[in-house]
C-alpha cells in the first residue's frame, strides 16, 4: 500500500485549474471561440467544483470526457495531503 505524498505543515494542494477552447457552434450567437474553465478548489475540507463559462456547447461525448476529467482533478487535489492533516 503506497502512502499520499505529504506537503510541508500548513500547505494544502488548493487549486487545479484547465480551461478549454472550441469555436463558435453552429447554434450559437456568441461570435468566436468558445471557453469553459474548470476548477477545483480544496481549502482543507474537501474538493468542490466552480465552473465558468458565458457559453459552451457539448455532445454527449464530450460531456462524458468532461465528467471524467472532473473526477479525475479532484482525485488530484485529495492525492496530497499536509503533515498537520495526519
Amino acid at each position: 500500500m503506497s502512502k499520499q505524498p505529504k506537503l510541508p505543515i500548513g500547505i494544502h494542494m488548493a487549486t487545479n485549474k484547465v480551461t478549454f477552447y472550441q469555436e463558435q457552434d453552429c447554434c450559437s450567437d456568441h461570435k468566436g471561440e468558445q471557453e469553459l474553465k474548470i476548477e477545483v478548489h480544496d481549502g482543507g475540507g474537501g474538493a468542490y467544483v466552480v465552473i465558468k463559462t458565458k457559453e459552451f456547447a457539448l455532445d454527449t461525448v464530450s460531456a462524458e470526457w468532461l465528467t471524467e476529467t472532473i473526477k479525475v482533478m479532484c482525485a488530484e487535489s485529495d492525492k496530497y495531503e499536509s503533515d498537520t492533516d495526519a
